[in-house]
């Protein structure tokens, strides 16, 4: 296609993509200015387009007001709306309300609201309520691509010392004198994901990496080779597959990281199990080439 012969095209799918490849090389031609004049001219048409699904009788708020950055946070939050992150934003209490009225939000729980026909990030929403949970153990490991068994309920850690009534239903608080707590009555999760919380031992921030969550939002979880350590506590009692799937993939993965992992193991009292499943891996090869 001739980026001269634009004005006669038939927008079939092969010419847009045509004519987003001619855009961009056109763009790479123009200086500083002209493309300030450009973004001028775009800016209210990329927003329409960004934001269409959010508009109330597809009027697009003024750029730069608060209902206009209210609804730039909607989109990058997927319609999730968290009171904490719109106060962040600069974006007042005030303004909050009368854009939870005219936009016809759905309040799930205390400061957390939901845009109509949007999906509720569970995971995203629990995490920015209760800061100090993180994903781990066998959640986290599939999360990371790491094993392919679902996990029957979320996994989240705590600190040990952690007051887990602020997080159970008041009926529930006799069950704080436990390790491992299910969660299912939060008006947060769905009914049908529950949440396994672990009172866990301290988890550095360098054991802490951040993924996406199925709708794309950042979700805080334990890294591989700390939920590899979790599961292999006694404590925990994780199917074995889980163990020697998890632990294969980080001897293939990060085959001169072994160090680290053992003196993360060494740090949670588990580091007889790691080298158990270690040697078993070596054993397991072995006889596999053997039998080749």
């Amino acid at each position: 296609m001739d980026t001269y012969r634009i004005s006669n095209l038939n927008l079939e799918q092969e010419d847009i993509n045509n004519l987003k490849r001619i855009s961009t090389n056109m763009l790479d031609t123009f200086n500083h200015e002209q493309l300030l004049s450009i973004i001028d001219v775009m800016k209210n048409t990329y927003f329409m387009n960004e934001l269409s699904t959010y508009l109330v009788d597809d009027n697009l708020p003024d750029v730069g007001t608060e209902e206009f950055n209210f609804l730039v946070l909607a989109n990058k939050y997927k319609g999730n709306i968290i009171r904490k992150i719109v106060r962040d934003e600069g974006i007042s209490d005030y303004y909050l309300r009368k854009f939870v009225l005219k936009y016809n939000l759905t309040e799930v729980d205390k400061g957390v609201y939901i845009f109509p026909h949007k999906k509720k990030d569970s995971l995203f929403i629990f995490q920015q309520k209760y800061s100090k949970a993180v994903i781990s153990h066998e959640t986290s490991l599939y999360l990371q691509d790491v094993i392919d068994y679902i996990p029957q309920k979320i996994q989240m850690s705590v600190p040990e010392k952690y007051n887990i009534s602020r997080i159970q239903e008041p009926h529930e608080n006799r069950l704080t004198s436990y390790n491992y707590v299910d969660i299912n009555s939060n008006n947060i999760m769905d009914k049908n994901i529950p949440i396994n919380l672990v009172r866990n031992k301290s988890i550095s921030p360098t054991q802490i990496e951040t993924v996406n969550s199925f709708l794309g939002l950042p979700l805080r979880v334990t890294s591989i080779a700390r939920s590899i350590v979790d599961v292999l506590k006694p404590s925990h009692k994780a199917e074995e597959e889980v163990k020697e799937q998890a632990i294969k993939y980080y001897l293939e993965r990060f085959p001169d990281n072994i160090v680290r992992l053992k003196r993360i193991a060494k740090t949670q009292n588990v580091l007889k199990e790691l080298e158990y499943y270690l040697i078993l891996l070596v054993v397991q090869k072995k006889s596999t080439m053997s039998s080749v």
